[in-house]
């Protein structure tokens, strides 16, 4: 199982101080694939019982001085 998780950020130093802004995106492309199964005997062989998690994007900001 994987996923595509992206970070971007940008730096800028303004005077002794530096602003850093970001954007970080978890499963980026969106995939829902079956993470796990339940095992049995049939007929309910495999059948899922969790997927991955939705996309999410975190945005940010961070002063460093």
């Amino acid at each position: 199982i994987g996923t595509l998780d992206v970070r971007v950020q940008k730096a800028i130093a303004v005077g002794g101080a530096r602003w850093t802004a970001y954007l970080d995106a978890y499963n980026l492309v969106n995939l829902s694939n079956s993470v796990e199964e339940q095992t049995s005997s049939a007929p309910n062989v495999r059948v899922t019982t969790a997927v991955q998690p939705p996309r999410a994007l975190h945005v940010g900001v961070r002063l460093t001085f």
